[in-house]
């Protein structure tokens, strides 16, 4: 009579034994979580399909978006890469080791991305990004990979990158030191400044930059996070002609992907108080790097890019907001509220400035959720 009780328990333990080796063996998958614009999703197995906040997705998958987009993608908690327009991505390698390290490998074919990583996660982050030419390896940092004309480009915000071209020894950039750039052309190798980078207008570094602000504010806590990484790109931008395109687009990036980021709106009181917040930074950056006249530039992107894109946005308070925060920072009245309200109609009208965007650096039309999640 015991023995029926004997399999009954064995046969019990041997299903929860196999439940929770099966619950310990689920594979990771990256999550969408946020998207503009059109993106396609080619999964290891079974037909493509259009991408959508929400999904989630292997290893073993491509994403290819479409000119003008920009996808966020969450490989673990607290790391974001942000896709730009015309790239495409594979999923590599996407795990969980034994030890808890969080194996990332994504695989750029062609155009740019972002990858924020949180500082706390360091010691359990294994993530890098591989181009046919070599492979960039972080922990804990900010940086941006970009493939375009034939030109491979690494650049490190915050901390630190090790990147491996080919067969030489790895290169070993820093942020804000004069070695934060590297790039591939021809065979050849260099490691320059941001600044010199961006003057000497290395292809795909300006959608990299700008996707690199939306990547940080997607995970930053306070806003001094982002601030820290817009200050970086206004010095590297300088006071060259044209100046201030790529920090009014990076900041207005910032601010509404900031806007899908309940901590950071917390932190800064609202996302009218973001927006304020981060553009004051972004002038007083601009006007250090002795590109002040990119004061309005900066504000009307801002305020277009957040009234179209954050449901629920009062345009007359944030207007007000923005040219206050911008003319204090300033030290005249440059910017007028008015001027603002009547430019965030159109994207090619008004006050806002949008000369200079191509498709890979617009994000004038992203649609994000709020933080509440509506």
């Amino acid at each position: 009579m015991k023995t029926p009780h004997r399999w009954l328990a064995l046969a019990w333990l041997g299903g929860a034994l196999l439940t929770s080796t099966l619950a310990v063996a689920a594979p990771v998958q990256a999550t969408v979580t946020a998207l503009k614009g059109r993106a396609t999703i080619r999964p290891p197995s079974g037909p493509a399909s259009t991408a959508a906040v929400g999904q989630r997705w292997p290893e073993g998958t491509v994403i290819v978006t479409a000119p003008g987009a920009r996808l966020t993608l969450q490989p673990h908690a607290g790391i974001a890469v942000v896709l730009g327009g015309s790239t495409v991505v594979g999923i590599e390698k996407l795990g969980l080791g034994d030890d808890g390290v969080r194996q990332t490998m994504l695989q750029l074919h062609r155009g740019s991305l972002a990858t924020a990583l949180d500082p706390a996660h360091r010691s359990v982050n294994d993530y890098g990004v591989r181009t046919t030419q070599g492979v960039a390896r972080a922990h804990g940092t900010t940086l941006t990979v970009s493939v375009a004309d034939e030109v491979y480009t690494v650049s490190v915000l915050d901390g630190e990158v090790s990147v491996h071209w080919g067969m030489n020894e790895p290169v070993r950039i820093v942020g804000r030191t004069p070695s934060d750039v590297t790039s591939y052309r021809s065979g050849e190798t260099s490691t320059i400044t941001l600044g010199d980078a961006v003057a000497a207008q290395t292809p795909g570094l300006p959608a990299a930059l700008v996707a690199a602000a939306a990547a940080v504010a997607s995970i930053a806590t306070n806003p001094a996070q982002v601030t820290a990484v817009i200050e970086a790109i206004a010095k590297a931008e300088g006071a060259q002609p044209g100046a201030g395109l790529v920090i009014a687009h990076a900041t207005a990036a910032a601010v509404v992907a900031g806007a899908g980021n309940a901590a950071l709106v917390g932190a800064a009181g609202d996302v009218t108080g973001l927006a304020a917040n981060l553009t004051s930074s972004a002038v007083a950056s601009a006007v250090s790097a002795g590109s002040g006249g990119a004061a309005g530039r900066i504000a009307n992107s801002v305020a277009h890019a957040v009234v179209t894109s954050v449901p629920g946005t009062d345009a007359r308070a944030l207007a007000g907001a923005l040219a206050g925060a911008s003319n204090a920072v300033a030290g005249n009245p440059v910017i007028d509220p008015a001027a603002i309200v009547a430019g965030v109609g159109s994207p090619s009208g008004g006050g806002t400035d949008t000369s200079g965007l191509t498709p890979a650096t617009s994000f004038l039309d992203v649609t994000v959720r709020s933080a509440s999640g509506e």
